[in-house]
């Protein structure tokens, strides 16, 4: 081998010694990378998730009853407007009873006076309202204001008024003596709380009407010995009159109810004697006195011609005989008349 060719491969091994190192290089970083990306590979970036909106279920519907239709309001008819007619005689003799009759359009309630008294009504149906009215036997002869006044649950008022003028009654007069021990019964202390007692009585009311037609007389073939009215002297001690009428009639005469009513007073007095008072409605009641026998209790009701005492000669009396009266409203009214009438 010649000298030259020696350095020349050197030098050329030389190079080529550089180059493999470099393809060396060159393969161990590449192959490192491969190893690098096979150890860590590059990540794909996820795809950004699309939120989708939760879907909350609508709660389910309930459903709607179907509305009920509103019952139609009937309207309440509309009443008209209170009015009323009055009717009453436009006069009346002492002693005598008038009716008054009140009619309405609508229900209402009456109620009314006369003079300075109140007058007790009785209504049928609200529509028709009757009163009695009785004026004294002694009464002034004058003309007394009627006033009435009609009331509906409504409250509306009418006010209604007229007069009835009192003219004379015919009547006659009497002079009486009694016995000493009869004569003391009249002594006030004795007459006076009688007195009240039997007007404490009369002067109740039962709107209600008991009678039927004329009423009957309490004993058949009825004779008269001392009218109604009649204006009496009773010795030379105090003048009045007759509130009743007296029917002559033996001890012991059966005596019957005049109307239909009901036993309000049974007992002894002493000016008049064993007594029954009947109540027969409106305020109208009729009297019994001077009695032998009572066949009734308080409470009783009694027909018209039901027999309920007999007849005597007890308390203020100068003979057997029967005292009979009609009250209406508290006052002696002619009972006579009360047979005629039927004042309903």
């Amino acid at each position: 081998m010649s000298p030259c060719h020696t350095p020349f491969r050197h030098r050329c091994a030389a190079p080529g010694r550089v180059l493999l190192a470099l393809l060396i290089a060159v393969l161990a970083s590449s192959g490192c990378a491969r190893i690098a990306a096979l150890e860590h590979p590059t990540a794909t970036p996820l795809p950004t998730a699309t939120l989708r909106p939760t879907f909350t279920p609508l709660p389910s519907a309930t459903p709607t009853p179907a509305a009920s239709p509103t019952p139609s309001v009937t309207p309440t008819p509309t009443l008209p407007p209170l009015a009323a007619e009055l009717a009453l005689e436009p006069q009346l003799a002492q002693g005598g009873t008038a009716l008054l009759r009140v009619t309405s359009n609508v229900p209402a309630t009456a109620s009314g006076t006369v003079g300075d008294r109140d007058l007790g009504f009785v209504s049928r149906d609200g529509l028709e309202h009757m009163a009695l009215i009785g004026v004294d036997a002694i009464a002034g002869l004058n003309r007394l204001p009627v006033a009435v006044t009609l009331a509906t649950d409504a409250g509306e008022t009418l006010a209604l008024d007229t007069a009835l003028q009192v003219v004379a009654g015919e009547f006659e007069t009497e002079y009486l003596v009694f016995e000493p021990e009869t004569d003391a019964l009249l002594e006030p202390s004795i007459s006076q709380p009688e007195f009240a007692r039997v007007a404490e009585v009369y002067a109740g009311f039962a709107p209600e009407i008991r009678w039927e037609g004329p009423v009957v007389w309490p004993l058949p073939e009825p004779y008269v010995t001392s009218a109604f009215g009649t204006r009496r002297q009773y010795g030379d001690r105090f003048a009045s009159y007759h509130a009743g009428i007296d029917l002559r009639a033996w001890t012991g005469t059966p005596l019957v109810a005049a109307a239909n009513g009901v036993v309000v007073l049974a007992e002894a007095l002493q000016v008049r004697g064993n007594a029954v008072i009947l109540d027969h409605g409106a305020g109208v009641f009729t009297g019994y006195f001077h009695l032998d026998t009572i066949g009734v209790e308080v409470g009783q009701e009694v027909a018209a011609g039901e027999e309920i005492a007999t007849a005597g000669a007890t308390g203020l009396v100068t003979g057997a005989h029967l005292h009979w009266e009609v009250r209406v409203g508290g006052v002696a009214v002619s009972p006579s008349e009360w047979t005629e009438q039927e004042y309903r």
